[in-house]
């Protein structure tokens, strides 16, 4: 949760001159298709038709990617086959969600027709992860009831948290609450998007931190205990569609800045999530955003 790195990205994006290295973006940004299994398997394929498109093998972590350069348009990509290995073993897509944070231009999924719809401003990059989940119940197949995403990170669906049943009669299942006790945070590549007297792009490397989970009587709460000095403790509150949101707010050379982080908690050992933060200052603004893993160590 290394808020605090992340401020300093974002005050030398506003501030210009101050990141040696950094370049104007050239207008070209990337789509890409990310698959995630869970439970994490390897060595088994899925293919894309459209832009992405193409075979991707799922690799260590039980995860794969297809991405392409792309400049401002509209662009599809629609998961064609699935490896039989894969649909034997139970798992079926049920989620896709979009880490576009363009209010004007947002990236979507539709679920029912496993395809992504990317919406490319110029410079800019866009991921949409398609979720493979084994699951026991054959009848749930793409498009019934499962999680989608579209661009703001918030699974559809309004199951309660506390189990009561939503209309229709039909019951819903409560939420999930993570483990308490020592977790690794796994940040993948994120980016840095700025536009305005100029743009820039610079991109956020992947790293990797551990820090501790402390969760209230209720599993409403979830305090994010960071271990460094210079990262900012997060609590994450749980909303009624059983994903979790939490922000953390500062200022920095009198710039204010808000980060936010969510969460969908896969299981009691594993949560998956993005971040995303807007600076402008200057006549400039800047767009953050990342995803990441965080997996329950003990």
């Amino acid at each position: 949760m290394k808020a605090g790195s992340y401020w300093m990205m974002a005050m030398a994006a506003l501030l210009p001159g101050t990141m040696p290295g950094a370049q104007a973006a050239d207008g070209d940004g990337q789509v890409v298709v990310q698959v995630e299994t869970l439970p994490p398997v390897s060595d088994r394929t899925v293919t894309f038709e459209g832009r992405p498109g193409g075979t991707l093998t799922l690799a260590g972590g039980g995860r794969g990617s297809l991405g392409v350069e792309a400049s401002e348009g509209t662009l599809t990509s629609t998961m064609s086959s699935i490896d039989p290995r894969l649909t034997a073993a139970g798992y079926k897509l049920v989620q896709i969600r979009c880490d576009d944070l363009d209010s004007a231009n947002v990236s979507t999924g539709d679920l029912g027709a496993r395809r992504a719809s990317f919406a490319v401003d110029r410079g800019e990059s866009v991921t949409c992860t398609f979720l493979l989940e084994m699951r026991d119940d054959d009848d749930r197949g793409p498009g019934d009831s499962s999680q989608t995403d579209g661009g703001d990170g918030e699974p559809g669906g309004s199951n309660p948290p506390d189990g009561s049943n939503p209309p229709g009669g039909e019951e819903a299942p409560a939420c999930t609450c993570p483990k308490e006790g020592r977790w690794r945070v796994n940040n993948h590549v994120g980016s840095m998007i700025c536009s305005g007297p100029f743009s820039m792009n610079l991109p956020l490397a992947a790293d990797s931190d551990t820090g501790r989970l402390i969760v209230n009587s209720d599993c409403s709460k979830v305090h994010a205990d960071s271990m460094g000095d210079d990262e900012a403790d997060i609590d994450m509150l749980l909303q009624p569609d059983c994903s979790w949101k939490g922000s953390v707010g500062g200022e920095r050379d009198g710039i204010p800045m808000t980060i936010h982080f969510r969460w969908s908690v896969e299981s009691e050992t594993r949560i998956t999530g993005d971040l995303y933060s807007t600076v402008s200052q200057q006549g400039m603004t800047c767009n953050m955003k990342r995803t990441y893993e965080l997996d329950f160590e003990g």
